[in-house]
């Protein structure tokens, strides 16, 4: 089983590519097709569940620091919501 810093790093990815792929809809929005949007929706859904996942690894190996990692988690799902 990875350790935290595995998954803090883990989870530190998966907001990079959260960021990249709202970025890059927002940049292009007035020329995506429904194709791509439903492609980056799917890839957006793929990124929430595998985030869900790993902070809840965290949480669990660290409970003690349950409020940075709140912090981290309520920042997450201001992007993605």
């Amino acid at each position: 089983m990875p350790d935290n810093a595995e998954f803090i790093i883990r989870r530190g990815v998966l907001k990079g590519k959260l960021t990249r792929t709202i970025n890059s809809t927002k940049v292009n929005s007035e020329n995506i097709d429904s194709v791509i949007i439903k492609a980056r929706r799917d890839k957006l859904e793929e990124i929430w569940r595998e985030f869900k996942q790993t902070q809840s690894e965290i949480e669990e190996e660290a409970p003690d620091l349950s409020e940075e990692h709140e912090a981290y988690r309520s920042e997450f799902e201001e992007l993605y919501f």
